[in-house]
């Protein structure tokens, strides 16, 4: 009885298999012919260009005819991998739209009866003329003949029965696979690359795989044939060719090792110079090698070049992106810090290993080169490890410091050889002496008094209606690069200048390492701004005045010495244009009179400092007391106050020939009140007590600056305007990348450029958001955005519209 599973059918699973195995076969056909590779081939990388492969090298074919006399090179030839005879079938139609699947390869059956029974391969010299598929071609250097396997033809082989299409592809497009070949190009690639090789070969615009097979012959020709007496003419084939495709870093590196090794064939020695190439690459170029191996040999010290050329072409060697943006800067810094930590060159132990015998990379990979000569007893640097990482690590610390003047000129391009761009390079490569940093610094020589539209524009920044503390901050920071202070300087606290307001400019050679000026130095410049207004008060500023007032500046010895040079700076600004009298006056006579005489008793200090005063003092002293609203008469009373028995007359006047004044006891109370300055040309004052006066400044000092508040901050916190309405559509990409709470908070600051911290902490609370944490994330995504922070953090608070505006027109 035969047995079987319920609901199994034999018959029905069996023909179940069949088919699915047939399904599988099928597949596995249309994958091997889309692919390219028939069974037995290897796989192929679906890359483009000619790229550096595996180092196991394809030997040279036996059959190509070899010269009966040899330069000093040696080749290896290898019997060729064969695989199983298959025809391919004949390559699909194609259209402008390609996919980047490699297509079969054509079919050498049909013309197989015509070839003749061996392979070979000929050279057409410059002279020759040659018709492929109705195209007349000249110039020669290139190979034709025919191979029966298309596998193992050379690369560089034009086969005239392989078919061609009567439609070339688009030259343009670099499909043409890992290592490409002549014999695996479709019928439209092939007449392509006729057309390319018809029409000069000097298409800018062809696909480098085009220009690689070409290439592949004219390396034949002279490494693996060594017809050097077409060597001159090749090289200069090769030239021209770097000129017009040398931007690709693959052809770039191929062709110019191609060149060396001619140069080596025709006995012209290592090259004297190295090449810095910010590409790299995957391995030690051979005529670095031989460069530096040649100057051991010798004894000699390698100089910057050559170590930096080491390190860059070292394959461990990557560089960062300022390194990229600026090479040029990068190779100068290099060589600057270079010499000077080794001012006689980087002097080598001679190495263990030479170099031996060297192994051309072909970038054809059809045969293997290796050259022999006497190089091969110098040292090789192949296997040396420590002058390589302390070049990297030098070019990474010159990198670390162009990343300023790199991230200029990814925002502006245009900004290389600028003021500003000049300034962010390392001290090493800036000149000083001539350019634009040259001119700069002769008119910053001149202290010049200049309002802030005509200074921002000598830095190379625009004066805008509105000009915001970073620009201020960059000039002042520019300047002090080049050993000059700026006053007012909004980097120690002083309000921005409107662009009609002056600023002056001084030498301050540590003006980059100065500190923020102290206490003496507020309390003294505001007492020094107030003596400019009574200077001021009638309208005229005499000689006298002036030189008084820089005895002022003078008599505050217990400044430090930029301390000094700046309250010079600022007596000059404030002689040419000082604050407003109306508005410092009201101030003034609105504090108590105790605290206007504190005032007045401190300027009096200052006046005494050198143990005198002098009559013209005196009489700006009585202006500047009657401004505040005190009797002159209590000057005098000061003036008594300060008396002692033992010290110098206080008050002088300038020598004469006549008597300048008598002594004069104090009258009593029922005398005719004598001229006062007279009766003080004896007074002796009391000197310790004027020096506490005069070194007592917190307390004045917070009072003047008081007083001092610039008149659009002197009230309350002004509420913040509404942001102005703005085609969302125009400018919503330049705050992408923010949230909504955030987003409207900068739109709202943005309107006023400046705004309060107290009303900024407002605004952030009625967004519900914390004003720290607001202000850091608002800079980290400008520092995504725009590679720079777009809030300054203080009291105001300032916005980088600039940023925007690169983004947002409405809102510059």
């Amino acid at each position: 009885m035969e047995w079987r599973r319920p609901g199994w059918n034999m018959e029905r699973d069996i023909l179940i298999w069949i088919v699915a195995a047939g399904i599988v076969l099928w597949i596995a056909l249309i994958i091997s012919r889309r692919t390219g590779r028939q069974p037995g081939d290897p796989q192929r990388s679906a890359d483009t260009g000619a790229a550096p492969r595996s180092d196991r090298p394809v030997q040279a074919d036996p059959r190509e005819a070899m010269p009966a006399t040899q330069p000093p090179l040696v080749t290896t030839p290898a019997p060729t991998r064969t695989p199983a005879p298959v025809t391919p079938s004949a390559p699909p139609p194609t259209t402008s739209s390609r996919s980047s699947w490699q297509p079969p390869l054509p079919a050498p059956a049909p013309a197989e009866k015509h070839r003749p029974a061996g392979d070979g391969l000929r050279w057409l010299e410059r002279h020759e003329v040659v018709t492929i598929g109705g195209r007349s071609i000249g110039g020669g250097m290139f190979y034709v003949g025919s191979w029966r396997d298309p596998y193992s033809a050379p690369r560089c082989l034009i086969d005239r029965d392989y078919p061609l299409s009567p439609h070339a592809a688009d030259i343009a497009i670099d499909d043409l696979g890992y290592w490409p070949s002549y014999s695996r190009l479709d019928g439209h690639q092939r007449a392509a690359f006729l057309d390319w090789l018809a029409s000069g070969r000097n298409d800018p615009r062809a696909a480098i795989g085009y220009v690689f097979i070409y290439f592949y012959g004219l390396e034949r020709r002279i490494l693996l044939q060594r017809a050097m007496s077409d060597a001159d003419a090749i090289i200069s084939e090769v030239e021209r060719l770097r000129g017009i495709y040398g931007a690709n870093d693959a052809f770039e590196r191929y062709s110019r090792d191609f060149l060396f090794a001619v140069s080596l064939l025709k006995g012209e020695g290592v090259p004297e110079r190295p090449i810095l190439d910010a590409a790299g690459g995957f391995y030690l170029p051979q005529w670095l090698i031989l460069g530096i191996g040649h100057r051991l040999d010798r004894g000699l010290p390698l100089d910057a070049e050559w170590v930096m050329a080491w390190a860059l072409h070292h394959p461990e060697t990557r560089l960062r992106t300022p390194a990229r943006r600026a090479f040029d800067e990068l190779c100068a810094l290099f060589r600057a810090r270079f010499d000077a930590l080794h001012p006689g060159g980087l002097r080598l132990a001679r190495p263990r290993t030479n170099i031996g015998t060297l192994a051309y990379r072909v970038a054809s990979q059809d045969f293997e080169v290796k050259l022999e000569g006497s190089f091969s007893r110098w040292p090789s640097i192949e296997r040396l490890t420590k002058p390589v990482t302390d070049a990297q690590a030098l070019i990474e610390t010159c990198t670390a410091d162009l990343d300023a003047y790199s991230r200029l000129l990814g925002r502006d391009p245009e900004a290389a050889g600028s003021v500003q761009a000049r300034l962010l390079l390392p001290p090493e490569l800036r000149d000083m002496e001539s350019g634009a940093l040259g001119a700069l610094r002769a008119w910053l020589m001149q202290s010049p008094v200049v309002t802030v539209a005509e200074a921002l524009p000598r830095f190379g920044v625009e004066a805008g209606e509105r000009i915001g503390k970073a620009a201020m901050r960059g000039v002042a920071e520019m300047a002090a690069e080049l050993g000059f202070g700026m006053e007012p300087d909004v980097r120690h606290g002083a309000r921005t200048p409107r662009r009609d307001e002056l600023v002056v400019f001084f030498p301050q050679a540590d003006a980059t390492t100065a500190d923020t000026p102290g206490d003496a130095y507020q309390a003294a410049a505001l007492a020094l701004t107030l003596c400019a207004i009574v200077a001021h008060a009638d309208d005229v500023v005499t000689s006298e005045e002036e030189r008084h007032l820089a005895g002022l500046a003078a008599a505050h010895v217990h400044l430090s010495a930029p301390e000094r040079r700046r309250l010079d700076a600022h007596v000059t600004r404030m002689l040419k244009a000082p604050p407003s009298l109306a508005s410092v006056q009201g101030r003034l006579t609105a504090l108590p009179e105790a605290r206007r005489h504190e005032i007045m008793t401190f300027l009096l200090a200052l006046a005494a400092a050198d143990g005198q005063v002098a009559v013209s003092e005196l009489k700006l002293l009585e202006k500047l007391y009657k401004l505040v609203g005190l009797e002159p008469t209590q000057l005098f009373a000061d003036i008594h106050a300060l008396e002692a028995e033992d010290d110098a007359i206080s008050v002088v006047q300038p020598a004469t020939t006549s008597a300048t004044g008598r002594r004069i006891p104090p009258p009593p109370a029922e005398a005719p009140a004598p001229d006062p300055v007279e009766e003080l040309s004896g007074v002796r004052l009391d000197m310790s007590r004027i020096e506490r006066i005069r070194h007592d400044t917190a307390q004045v000092s917070a009072l003047l600056s008081g007083i001092f508040v610039d008149e659009t901050q002197a009230g309350a916190p002004p509420e913040p305007e509404p942001a102005p309405a703005v085609d969302e559509g125009t400018d919503r990409d330049a705050f992408d990348g923010l949230d909504r709470r955030h987003e409207t908070l900068l739109r709202q600051i943005a309107a006023h450029g400046e705004i309060p911290r107290e009303t900024f902490s407002e605004l952030c609370r009625s967004a519900g958001l914390m004003p720290d944490g607001t202000i850091e994330t608002l800079n980290e995504w400008a520092f995504d955005r725009f590679d720079a922070p777009i809030l300054e953090d203080g009291d105001p608070l300032v916005v980088d519209i600039a940023l925007l505006s690169q983004s947002c027109g409405q809102l510059a």
